[in-house]
């Protein structure tokens, strides 16, 4: 069983925050022939505004509100419900933290998963939060001091494996 039917088979209802699992065109009504106002990169964050019929569901972010499918037409999901403690270990990164990489992370040019890719993050790699992604709280640009590199990597996965930990530093006294 893939990973994403775990989450997205989850019943969304008012209230409940979805990110998008691939790119999803928003239309202003709920009818598939009403016009597309908006198209959602995949990885924007949505809030449940009304559920709808079928597969219809309306949402807004920051900047955009219109009716979406959850899921295409043959099952595969569009949205993925995002469980609530995931939000709340997201509250601990801050801007201007340091941190460290904890499991291989991918530095990327834009917050986009489709941007170019900077280069691969070791374990261990030593990072400072420069921005917190605006449509996905997951997702932050980040300075690597050592590296002297900077991009946008994810912060934790979609299903809640985290990437990033606050940064340990050892002092040895002989």
């Amino acid at each position: 069983m893939p990973f994403w039917r775990v989450f997205s088979d989850s019943v969304l209802d008012p209230g409940d925050t979805c990110e998008t699992v691939s790119e999803v065109p928003v239309r202003d009504s709920e009818s598939f022939e009403s016009c597309v106002v908006a198209e959602l990169d995949e990885g924007v964050r949505l809030e449940v505004l009304e559920v709808g019929r079928c597969r219809r569901i309306k949402v807004t972010s920051h900047s955009t509100e219109g009716w979406i499918s959850h899921k295409t037409s043959g099952g595969e999901p569009l949205v993925m419900k995002i469980q609530p403690d995931l939000d709340s270990s997201l509250d601990d990164f801050k801007v201007g933290g340091d941190y460290e990489v904890m499991s291989m992370a991918t530095l990327r040019e834009a917050e986009e998963l489709r941007s170019q890719v900077i280069s691969a993050l070791q374990l261990g790699t030593q990072i400072k939060i420069v921005e917190i992604g605006k449509d996905n709280k997951r997702h932050a640009k980040v300075s690597t001091p050592v590296l002297g590199q900077e991009g946008w990597i994810s912060l934790v996965s979609n299903s809640g494996q985290v990437f990033v930990g606050k940064a340990m530093r050892l002092q040895i006294y002989c």
